[in-house]
C-alpha cells in the first residue's frame, strides 16, 4: 500500500493517498460545519430576497392590471352617462326645432317676439324639467331671446364671442347629432 501518492500543486511535498487535493476547492471542503452553516444561511437569504423581488413585481403587475380595468370601467360609465345626457339634450332640441318649424313667422322681428315671450319660456322650462339642463335661444344678432333658467330674460349678447362669429360666418363646422 502506498501512503504518499499525490503531489501538492504548490510544491513538491507529497500528500497521503486519501487526502483531498490542495487549492481553493480543497480548502473549502476542509472547512468546519460553522462555515457551511453560514454559506447555507447566505444562500437562503439570497433565495428569499429573489422570491420577494419576484413577488413584488407580480403584485405591481396585478395592481396595474386592476387599475387599468377600473379606469376602463369608469370611462365606460362616464361615456354612457354623457351619451344619455347628450341624447336627452338632442331630443329636447329636436322638440324645440319642431315647435318652431310648426309656427309660421313672417319676419325675423316676429320670430324674435314669439321666442322671447313668457309662453316660450314656460315651454322651455317644462321640456327641460326632466333633464335639469338649461337651454337658451339666441337671435341671429347674438342677443339672448329666451332661457329656460331665468325670467325675465336679461339683456345678454354673445355677438362678441369668437365661436358665435365663426358660426355666423359659416366657417365653423357643425356636427349634427
Amino acid at each position: 500500500m502506498r501512503l504518499f501518492s499525490n503531489r501538492d500543486s504548490v510544491g513538491d511535498s507529497i500528500q497521503p493517498a486519501g487526502a483531498i487535493p490542495g487549492g481553493v476547492v480543497g480548502s473549502l471542503l476542509r472547512q468546519g460545519p460553522i462555515f457551511w452553516l453560514i454559506c447555507c444561511g447566505i444562500l437562503l437569504i439570497l433565495a428569499i430576497a429573489g422570491a420577494t423581488v419576484m413577488a413584488i413585481g407580480d403584485f405591481r403587475e396585478q395592481a396595474l392590471r386592476n387599475t387599468y380595468r377600473e379606469q376602463s370601467n369608469a370611462a365606460r360609465l362616464l361615456a354612457r352617462h354623457y351619451d344619455s345626457e347628450l341624447g336627452q339634450l338632442t331630443a329636447i332640441q329636436q322638440n324645440i326645432v319642431e315647435l318652431i318649424a310648426q309656427s309660421d313667422f313672417a319676419s325675423s322681428a316676429h320670430f324674435n317676439g314669439q321666442m322671447s315671450s313668457l309662453a316660450m319660456h314656460e315651454v322651455l322650462r317644462n321640456k327641460l324639467a326632466a333633464a335639469g339642463d338649461g337651454v337658451a335661444i339666441f337671435a341671429a344678432s347674438g342677443a339672448l331671446l329666451n332661457s329656460a333658467d331665468i325670467w325675465p330674460v336679461p339683456d345678454v349678447t354673445i355677438a362678441d364671442r369668437a365661436y358665435f362669429q365663426l358660426l355666423k360666418s359659416g366657417s365653423l363646422n357643425i356636427v349634427n347629432l
